[in-house]
């Protein structure tokens, strides 16, 4: 495949190869921090379900490195590792699979996380709400006990 190709074009393709991934780390990063990732244990994270994509990390040991992974509809598409002395080797990749897809969601990213912290903000809206009923409770009981009612 490569062997007809000029120096050139083999490292645009490398170059291009290498900033998506970067681009596809970086993303799954930020996802799994601003989001609702689910724990596996210690050092697995992963987040299901954003548009029929799910992304997880296992950043266990520096001996081994980290690993990314990137599904749709629950099938590996990609899966990446990361060394610092190595950089990036790709373990799997479906060449087949229309990377736009990830791509468009990439790019709408902002509009992701602002999904993420609408959610948190109206738990968090809540959870004061349930605060609020309890601190009133506790007082009209005590007005009661006052007979102030």
């Amino acid at each position: 495949m490569f062997q007809n190709l000029k120096t050139e074009e083999i490292k645009k393709k490398i170059s291009k190869r290498k900033q998506f991934i970067i681009k596809v780390v970086n993303f799954i990063e930020i996802v799994l921090k601003k989001g609702k990732a689910a724990k596996r244990d210690e050092t697995i994270r992963e987040i299901c379900d954003i548009q029929d994509f799910s992304f997880i990390a296992d950043t266990g040991t520096d001996f081994v490195g980290e690993e990314y992974t990137v599904k749709y509809n629950s099938k590996i598409v990609l899966s990446v590792r990361s060394q610092k002395s190595a950089g990036y080797q790709v373990r799997k990749i479906d060449e087949n699979f229309d990377w736009y897809k990830l791509e468009d969601l990439i790019n709408h990213a902002k509009e992701i996380l602002w999904e993420f912290e609408k959610e948190e903000e109206l738990k968090r809206k809540k959870l004061e709400d349930e605060e609020e009923n309890k601190n009133r409770e506790s007082l009209l009981e005590e007005a009661k006990k006052l007979k102030l009612l």
